[in-house]
């Protein structure tokens, strides 16, 4: 149910749309609009033959006026050619206007035979007859001949075809029915008549307005006519045609006529009746220009056409423009009418009215003294309109200025801008036969900002004659501050007259000065050639607010006059209550600042503390190869020192620092750094590496080790530099009789006597050495010689070889004692005099060897049972 409501609702939108566009056809096809436009979204144009008075394309009659009706066409209908086709056994009669009592015997009736069906050209018709066909624009009416025609002549049909100004069809029709037998007293029941007030009109005329063809017969009389109703509005009075009627007041009347055709050819003697409705118009006041026609004292009741144009009312009237000279135009007035049917009839009256004789005029706007536009003068593309009387016409565009063709006169010169009209002050167009041209003169003053920005416009332009001042704005430039405006040798300030009467372009350039600093560094809106820098400056202290930062301002050079001046002076604020930093003392300006100051040289001013004595660390330092040397360090006065023992000992105003301590102290006066101890180890002096933030160095105590030297106790020489030298003697005694090892150290040393791992030593070689009993031929294992280096520990052997046994030999029998055997245990030491390439033992070689060891261990043994057994025997 919900969907067929849609429908239902969509249908009946498309029907009303559709009825609507069927209503506004009939209304506008009534009143009889050549190739009416009835747009629907999307249509095509489309073309119907009507009857032009009924707007029906149904039972259309012969002598009937009809019209090819174009719908849907959304271009200029006037432009429209109609192309008619006549396939009758009779004449068809086309027209460019539906008012029939001016079209008679004029170009604006065409007859077009069809010599098929056995017709010829009509005599009266010289120049104006077509055969079959007949194409030119704005012949949109027709008519086909019906006078003693019979039935069979009026089949065949007319057919019409519709192009645009390309020649482009856009619509065709036909009408191939059989055509009715004319009706005259059809026609005349249509009919409406429109006369004005004060105007009278021949009723032949106004049957031929009302489209009646019939009235171009020139047999056609009125032989009777007799008002019904209206008296008060119109009369009526004889004519040389008949009856004519005379408009008395706006309103409406209704008369009843006779027509007769007296002497017709083809209707002789025939009358026909009807009863017609007059409307009375206002009759419209015309005036008009070379190319505009305006109507005032308009009728609310009606529509005013020019050429198929319906003009637009605007504050009471109409104007009509584009015209061309000199030419009669016609004015087609339509008031609606609607009769006792309900049916919409269209009233017409004419009134005429012709442009005047004119003359190529123009204005001319010169900005420069060059031909310029509206735009490139006023920032605006107005219309430029000239007015005489009460008519405003407007001037086409062109590239020599705003030309019209105008009537004699004087004008006025306006700018239009849409509905408003700006009249140029003095500008009087004077059109006659010899001057037809009026120039209006601009100037321009333009302003250069050479890089500067300004609120407002940059360019003005002045009638010629104007008076001129400089603009009140001033610009603004970044870092420069604005001193005037130039303009050839001539400076002007803002808001000053350029001059009293403009009659050329102005260029004004602005004039800049620097303007960086004033304010700090920033511009201050003052030129800086007019400003010095003052700058104080403390060093090594503070001012008296504590702070250090220097002191920088500028000061502006002025004359007696306070006026800006680069020869003028300046005061100064000169700073007091300087305070030393900590180590300062004695502060004094460089230059003693003077108040006031000149010139625009920055200045410099410097308050000096001098520093404090700085104090000094005594220490030793490390001496390569050497015992540690005394050294002398400066340090920054307040500033600090670190002392590191380094796993050491060290005493400074009776307090012990040892391990890893770290000693520090402010220096303000000088300090010696005594020599460190620690067991074990000799002092090689202060290792000094330069501290960080208020550290200015750290003392780190450098060690060597030193356990050995002094026999097995050190000796204050680094270990690393000494050797160690053994002495053995085996079965045997030294010099002194003694068997122990002589075993000392010696100190390498290079050629400058100077501890060095490189370096050599003297030895003292014992010398000596008796055998022990049973013992002889002693020699050294390894040759010892009396310099000797490296740091390797050598050992030198003296031994003794055993002598070799014979017989027996007789002893002395004197009991000796026996002798006390003391046995010493010596750890065996394998002492390496000189490099020896390694032996390397495979595994049977080491069994061979532990065999042959073995072996001789056992000998050994058991001879030296055999010699005890022998010995105590």
């Amino acid at each position: 149910m919900a969907m067929l409501k849609k429908h239902k609702k969509t249908l009946l939108s498309a029907l009303q749309r559709v009825f609507c566009f069927i209503l506004a056809a009939t209304i506008l096809g009534a009143v009889g609009v050549p190739s009416a436009v009835l747009a629907l979204d999307g249509a095509n144009p489309t073309v119907e033959i009507v009857g032009f008075m009924r707007g029906d394309s149904k039972d259309l009659r012969s002598s009937e006026l009809l019209m090819a009706k174009v719908s849907n066409y959304d271009g200029n209908p006037q432009e429209l050619t109609y192309e008619w086709k006549n396939k009758l056994g009779t004449y068809l009669y086309v027209f460019d206007k539906h008012d029939m009592a001016v079209v008679r015997g004029t170009k604006s009736e065409i007859e077009i035979y069809n010599s098929d069906k056995g017709l010829f050209a009509s005599d009266n018709m010289s120049g104006r007859s077509y055969n079959r066909s007949y194409s030119h624009k704005g012949f949109a009416y027709a008519a086909v001949y019906g006078a003693s025609v019979n039935a069979e002549k009026l089949n065949g049909g007319i057919s019409v075809t519709v192009k645009d100004s390309d020649g482009n069809i856009i619509a065709t029709a036909s009408y191939d029915v059989d055509f009715k037998n004319y009706d005259l007293s059809k026609d005349m029941a249509n009919a409406v008549f429109g006369v004005f007030e004060g105007e009278s009109v021949d009723i032949l005329n106004l049957l031929g307005q009302s489209s009646v063809v019939h009235v171009v017969c020139p047999a056609c009389y009125v032989s009777q006519g007799t008002i019904i109703s209206g008296s008060d509005c119109i009369s009526l009075s004889k004519s040389e045609s008949g009856y004519s009627i005379t408009g008395l007041k706006a309103g409406e009347g209704v008369i009843k006529i006779n027509l007769q055709k007296r002497n017709c050819k083809f209707h002789k003697n025939s009358e026909n009746s009807s009863t017609t409705t007059v409307i009375v118009f206002k009759k419209p006041n015309t005036s008009t220009t070379a190319t505009t026609l305006t109507l005032t004292n308009l009728d609310d009741r009606c529509e005013y056409y020019l050429e198929g144009v319906k003009g637009e009312v605007i504050d009471g009237k109409i104007t009509f423009s584009s015209l061309t000279p000199s030419t009669e135009y016609t004015i087609e007035v339509r008031g609606s009418y609607i009769d006792e049917n309900g049916t919409t009839k269209t009233a017409y009256a004419y009134v005429k009215d012709t442009t005047k004789d004119c003359y190529t005029s123009s204005v001319v706007f010169k900005l420069d003294d060059t031909v310029a536009d509206t735009e490139s003068i006023f920032g605006k593309p107005y219309e430029v309109v000239v007015k005489s009387d009460s008519d405003y016409i407007v001037l086409q565009s062109g590239d020599n200025g705003y030309t019209a063709e105008l009537a004699k006169g004087n004008y006025k010169v306006f700018l239009k801008d849409g509905n408003d009209y700006k009249q140029i002050d003095n500008a009087v167009l004077t059109v006659d036969s010899d001057d037809n041209s009026i120039e209006i003169k601009y100037y321009s003053v333009v302003y250069n900002l050479d890089g500067g920005t300004l609120n407002g416009d940059t360019k003005f332009v002045y009638r010629k004659g104007e008076f001129v001042k400089t603009i009140d704005n001033k610009p603004t430039k970044y870092e420069y501050v604005f001193d005037g405006w130039k303009c050839g040798e001539s400076t002007y300030s803002n808001s000053q007259q350029i001059t009293d009467s403009i009659d050329r372009k102005y260029e004004l350039t602005a004039i800049w000065e620097a303007d960086k600093i004033g304010n700090g560094e920033k511009p201050d809106g003052i030129p800086d050639k007019y400003q010095k820098k003052v700058t104080f400056k403390v060093v090594n202290g503070t001012w008296e607010d504590k702070s250090v930062n220097d002191i920088s301002y500028y000061v502006t050079l002025l004359d007696k006059e306070g006026k800006w001046n680069v020869n003028g002076t300046a005061k100064i604020n000169i700073p007091t209550g300087m305070t030393a930093n900590y180590g300062y003392e004695n502060g004094k300006w460089d230059v003693e600042p003077k108040s006031p100051v000149k010139g625009t040289n920055a200045e410099t001013y410097t308050y000096t503390f001098t520093k404090k004595t700085d104090p000094k660390v005594d220490y030793k330092e490390p001496n390569e190869n050497d015992k540690p040397t005394p050294a002398t360090q400066v340090v920054d006065y307040g500033k600090k020192i670190q002392v590191k023992p380094n796993g050491g000992v060290w005493v400074h105003d009776n307090k012990t620092y040892s391990g890893d301590d770290v000693a520090t102290f402010v220096l303000e006066k000088n300090i010696k750094l005594e020599d460190p101890t620690r067991t074990n180890y000799v002092f090689m002096g202060w290792d000094k590496q330069k501290g960080k933030d208020n550290v200015a160095y750290i003392f780190t105590a450098i060690w060597e080790v030193d356990k050995i030297g002094n026999g097995e106790k050190p000796d204050g020489i680094p270990d690393k530099y000494q050797k160690k030298v053994t002495f053995k003697v085996v079965n045997g005694t030294w010099e002194d009789k003694t068997s122990n090892d002589i075993s000392y150290y010696v100190t390498l040393l290079d050629k400058e006597g100077k501890w060095n791992v490189n370096g050599t030593a003297k030895i003292n070689i014992p010398t000596g050495m008796t055998a022990n009993y049973g013992y002889e031929n002693g020699k050294w294992d390894v040759e010892p010689t009396e310099i000797v280096s490296g740091i390797e520990d050598v050992v030198y052997v003296y031994l003794f070889d055993k002598i070799s046994e014979t017989e027996p030999q007789p002893q002395p029998t004197t009991v000796q004692p026996t002798p006390t055997v003391k046995t010493v245990v010596q750890e065996k030491t394998v002492y390496k005099t000189q490099y020896v390439e390694p032996i390397t033992l495979k595994t049977g070689d080491n069994l061979t060897f532990l065999g042959v060891l073995v072996g001789l261990c056992a000998a050994g043994f058991a001879g030296t049972i055999i010699f005890g057994k022998k010995r105590s025997k």
